[in-house]
């Protein structure tokens, strides 16, 4: 299966094809602020690289977030476009699955950059359960805490400042190194999701409202 995941909500926009059945890929990236313009040369430049055209896909993959509300928006729009102009399955994939490394394990916490002094993370516990909360860092390792009963956690994402946050709170924690850049983890969550909607059913996860300011 030949698969092309983007992501534009985790940073700097990210494109990668990958061949499920070989695991090799063709990753790109685009400039940190060039999320429009870029993130389409990057999509473009990884399948040129991989020598493949548009019309060999079987797939499309995308990050919904929670992230960066504009690249997250553009990503999704583009891939929606793709699929829809291609006829193409569409697979949205969580933000926290593409940061999470393979063989991730329980109890782990993985966490996403939200607004400045702002995380949203997930926690999964032993035996499957799901939490989620965003906040600002204090308020998120408080929770975390709250949360984790004493347990040492396996960490991944964006930590540089909720890891402290957390040993403040008195969590345990053992960080744990992203070793695929988004787009590529997306892909491969793809390659064995499930379809059960079509790319009207994929939706953003924002996690918090963006912040605004509103006129008066």
């Amino acid at each position: 299966m030949l698969i092309l995941a983007i992501d534009g909500a985790l940073g700097p926009f990210t494109a990668a094809v990958l061949e499920s059945e070989t695991g090799k890929a063709w990753i790109e990236a685009a400039a940190q602020r060039d999320a429009l313009e870029g993130g389409l040369r990057a999509a473009d430049a990884a399948l040129r690289s991989s020598g493949y055209a548009l019309d060999d896909l079987h797939r499309l993959a995308v990050t919904v977030g929670p992230g960066g509300f504009t690249g997250l928006r553009i990503a999704l729009a583009y891939a929606k476009s793709l699929a829809f102009a291609l006829n193409l399955p569409l697979v949205g994939v969580s933000s926290y699955d593409a940061l999470a490394p393979r063989g991730l394990g329980e109890p782990a916490l993985v966490a996403v950059r939200g607004r400045a002094g702002a995380a949203c993370v997930r926690l999964r516990l032993v035996g499957g359960s799901e939490e989620r909360f965003c906040g600002a860092i204090d308020e998120v390792a408080e929770w975390v805490g709250s949360r984790a009963s004493g347990a040492e956690l396996a960490v991944a994402g964006a930590l540089d400042e909720l890891a402290p946050a957390l040993v403040r709170a008195g969590v345990p924690i053992r960080r744990l190194v992203q070793g695929e850049p988004p787009a590529l983890r997306a892909a491969h969550v793809a390659a064995t999701a499930a379809l059960h909607e079509g790319a009207h059913g994929v939706r953003p996860d924002y996690g918090e409202r963006p912040h605004t300011t509103v006129p008066r």
